[in-house]
């Protein structure tokens, strides 16, 4: 698919921004994203898409502010209210409907990767045009899914809204995590990163998995079941992101090595950054693991795991100790 249009509007200066936004509104973007439901192979439709994250950097900026702000304002719980029961019901709906998302959007979106992967190989899948690893997906609404992809980490946001509305605590790595990623997806269909195409087919992948974790713990009989299965949940969310390590390092080495790589240095630069504070957080949550195995005597993996789990599994801590209730 093509690059943005925006380049000569703003050359024109602060007049052909105003105009570019003028003509990036939510309307528009909802009839691409129309188009692209009935004709898929529509390059016109997806450019507007990208055209829209290219010009509207107000939205993400807004959204991810006063989503800073909910959090730091609620960061001491809310009080106690007589809506539980309804949260539940609200979460359990919010997390199946998510997962069934994210199912639709890996089918969708692996295939072309796969028949790409094949034919040419890791190193096109990850530094060729955009718009030649979606052609290998021919017939299905590849563009949609990668555009709806990253458009669903605002409303993805809600997972923080039902952790603070079941008065739970509300961590480091959760809410950094969900800004950062809603930022970097943004950005990178702005610019057309086409690393992007993996961590979203990786990232549709573990959230399918991932919510419908959520979905059947909110059910007590269905819980029993399913929570030993959460250190492999966490598991996959760690691969998920040494995987993204892996292939964006190829993709940001070839482009400072060579060049070689289709991308744009400001996603480059963004997304050395981002993985290098998950880095970060990761390296300290192990310092904390390994000294509070050494004061209780236990297992540094086994201590690291439960950490992790209670980090990225945002509700695994839920039981009746912790006062919370089960669906029957």
């Amino acid at each position: 698919f093509g690059s943005s249009h925006l380049g000569p509007w703003i050359r024109r200066g602060p007049a052909g921004i105003r105009a570019a936004i003028e003509m990036a509104t939510l309307q528009h973007l909802v009839s691409a994203l129309a188009q692209l439901g009935v004709d898929h192979a529509n390059e016109a439709a997806f450019s507007t898409v990208v055209d829209f994250c290219a010009t509207r950097w107000d939205i993400p900026v807004v959204v991810t502010s006063l989503y800073l702000a909910m959090v730091f304002a609620t960061r001491t719980s809310i009080s106690k209210h007589s809506h539980t029961r309804a949260v539940e019901r609200a979460f359990a709906a919010w997390n199946l409907g998510l997962s069934l998302f994210s199912c639709w959007g890996f089918v969708t979106l692996s295939r072309g990767l796969r028949m790409a992967f094949e034919s040419e190989g890791l190193f096109f899948t990850v530094c060729a045009e955009t718009r030649s690893i979606l052609r290998f997906s021919e017939g299905t609404p590849s563009a949609l899914a990668l555009a709806l992809f990253c458009l669903s980490k605002i409303p993805e946001l809600g997972d923080t809204v039902f952790l603070i509305l079941k008065r739970k605590p509300v961590r480091l790595l959760q809410w950094y995590h969900h800004a950062s990623v809603l930022l970097f997806c943004w950005l990178a269909l702005a610019t057309q990163y086409t690393p992007g195409v993996w961590f979203a087919v990786t990232n549709f992948l573990v959230h399918s998995v991932m919510y419908l974790y959520f979905f059947l713990m909110t059910f007590k009989g269905a819980a029993k079941v399913v929570r030993p299965i959460a250190p492999l949940v966490t598991m996959i969310q760690i691969v998920q992101m040494v995987w993204g390590l892996v292939v964006n390092g190829i993709a940001v080495g070839s482009f400072f090595r060579s060049g070689s790589c289709q991308i744009q240095a400001v996603t480059a630069y963004a997304a050395v950054a981002m993985y290098a504070s998950y880095f970060y957080l990761f390296a300290q949550m192990f310092i904390e693991a390994r000294r509070a195995a050494g004061k209780a005597g236990g297992s540094v993996t086994r201590t690291l795991s439960r950490k992790l789990s209670q980090a990225l599994l945002e509700d695994s801590d839920d039981g009746a100790a912790n006062g919370s209730k089960k669906l029957n």
